[in-house]
């Protein structure tokens, strides 16, 4: 399978991953003064991503207990910066 063929099959689910990415962003520009709602923005963001992660690779009947560890510690990491940045001082 080439490459455009395998993006192509793959878009719908990227596009919302996307749309959750931008929304989470959003919302950081607009509530920047509030850091417990930007904390509440950044585990609800953490969660959708794992979420996303695990119906992607249901839908393509891959998903394995070491993929759901990785969306799980990439989600971690992520957001042990994020909430570092939040509450630096």
């Amino acid at each position: 399978m080439n490459f455009v063929k395998k993006i192509s099959k793959h878009m719908p689910h990227y596009i919302s991953l996307i749309g959750v990415f931008v929304a989470a962003v959003l919302a950081f520009y607009f509530f920047s003064y509030d850091k417990f709602f930007l904390v509440g923005v950044s585990l609800a963001f953490s969660l959708a991503y794992i979420s996303w992660g695990i119906i992607h690779h249901l839908i393509h009947k891959d998903l394995d207990f070491l993929v759901i560890i990785e969306y799980v510690a990439v989600s971690v990491l992520g957001l042990i910066i994020v909430l570092s940045l939040i509450f630096r001082t």
